[in-house]
């Protein structure tokens, strides 16, 4: 990152993130767009003019990390977060945008849970932000925190992300699971676009030398400029840029194919192993790739063990979670010098949350085990959505606990606590936190999810 991102809070606008760049980086274009027209997939912010540097305010408002979606989501819901986190970097130059000024590190994406949209942290600089090892580290990093219900949908992505990716192939296979209204930028009219019969073509490349002459890196062929052949153009790729390897094909795999079985007795044919097709792909962003056959619905199966395996999913909610172990061992202890009886907790020691109250409806214990980077969500159990939504659920109808409430996560300084915009609040020893501002946890803290009597003490094993 050639420029430092401050995490700070403000009073009014919450937490902040705060980006200082000299005038002469400035891209005045962007700049304009941005200032004015607030697009609304973008963090909005403010800026002013300090010594010769623009100094950027942006205000992250109710929107939380991308990466605190937990659980599954169904296909649809799944693909619209992909595509809101994709389609972006295709059609940002309705806005005089260039891909190459989007923060593509995933610790700065961010999800807006009212308007179900992703925000991304974009900074109007004449200068390269992002290229495409960064961009391969975000799809995969969402790929892995964000699951879906369909197996053949999530083995889809993953085969277009172990291949030679393109980022208009993966945007097709997304395209059938969304719903018409979610398509395209948030914010902008479909009816106002230039009709094209095929997909831009888009591509990173570094910009040229001086900084100030650069040029936005998009490059949207026409049907009439596109040359005879059919193989389309080559992505100029940095030596210093990683591309994600090829996915080999193994003579293994078997394809089964499903399709309508027609009335009366049949004899029973035998499958024989087929190789996978092979598509060609236009780079890292495409081009235009041969289309597959169509043909019944089909399962890859064998070869890839790093693929999820397929099965029919289940219809069934999930059930509510149970708690084991509601009561803490306890031994009673009586002084008979001081006459006092005192209750001494036995439990065995361990990191997490302790309840304070002694309410039965709530688990006396939050055991959480992280390592440093990782991250632990809290939330309400909600048997309508059918899946597990965060690591910890309380049960569906414990009073004033979000779906999703807040999480704690571990940084090599130590254990943080976060509220990622719960309705009735997390307190941190009877202080309420402000939505998205990190702060540090110790032992003994007491932590409170809402006012309800989901009341906690920290306990953390050295």
């Amino acid at each position: 990152m050639i420029y430092n991102i401050q995490s700070s809070s403000d009073f009014q606008a919450g937490a902040i993130l705060i980006v200082k760049l000299p005038e002469a980086d400035l891209d005045k274009k962007a700049f304009l767009t941005t200032n004015t027209s607030q697009p609304d997939l973008l963090l909005p912010f403010r800026h002013k003019s300090i010594d010769g540097q623009i100094e950027l305010t942006y205000s992250i408002g109710k929107s939380s990390k991308l990466l605190y979606l937990k659980g599954s989501f169904s296909p649809k819901d799944y693909a619209d977060i992909l595509f809101s986190a994709l389609n972006p970097l295709i059609e940002c130059d309705d806005w005089f945008l260039t891909p190459y000024s989007f923060v593509l590190d995933s610790n700065y994406i961010y999800y807006d849970n009212d308007a179900k949209i992703v925000k991304f942290l974009y900074i109007p600089s004449s200068r390269q932000i992002s290229d495409l090892g960064s961009l391969a580290d975000m799809i995969n990093v969402l790929a892995e925190h964000i699951r879906v219900t369909d197996v053949d949908l999530e083995n889809k992505v993953l085969r277009a992300l172990r291949k030679d990716f393109s980022l208009n192939t993966l945007l097709d296979i997304l395209k059938p699971y969304r719903t018409q209204a979610a398509q395209g930028l948030q914010g902008a009219k479909e009816s106002q676009k230039p009709q094209t019969p095929q997909t831009p073509y888009i591509q990173f490349a570094p910009p040229s030398t001086p900084p100030a002459a650069v040029s936005p890196p998009i490059q949207a062929v026409s049907p009439q400029a596109q040359p005879p052949t059919p193989a389309p153009p080559v992505v100029d790729i940095a030596p210093s840029i990683p591309v994600p390897s090829s996915l080999p094909t193994r003579p293994d795999d078997i394809e089964i194919n499903f399709e309508d079985a027609p009335k009366g007795k049949q004899k029973k044919e035998k499958v024989k192993p087929v190789a996978t097709p092979k598509v060609k792909s236009g780079g890292f962003f495409g081009g235009k790739s041969k289309p597959e056959k169509t043909g019944p619905a089909s399962i890859i199966m064998g070869g890839d063990s790093d693929l999820r395996p397929p099965y029919i999913p289940v219809q069934t909610p999930a059930p509510a979670p149970v708690y084991e172990n509601l009561n803490q061992p306890v031994s009673v202890y009586h002084d008979e010098y001081d006459e006092k009886t005192m209750i001494v907790d036995d439990s065995p020691p361990f990191t997490g949350l302790k309840l304070i109250s002694r309410e039965h409806s709530l688990p006396d214990k939050i055991i959480i085990e992280l390592t440093p980077g990782d991250m632990f969500s809290i939330g309400r159990h909600a048997a309508s959505v059918g899946t597990k939504q965060s690591d910890f659920e309380f049960g569906e109808k414990t009073k004033e606990i979000s779906r999703r409430h807040a999480v704690i996560e571990r940084t090599p300084s130590g254990y943080q606590l976060v509220d990622i915009g719960s309705k009735a609040g997390t307190y941190l020893n009877n202080g309420k936190l402000m939505p998205n501002v990190s702060q540090p946890l110790s032992k003994g803290d007491k932590v409170s999810f809402g006012k309800a009597g989901a009341d906690y003490e920290w306990d953390c094993v050295e």
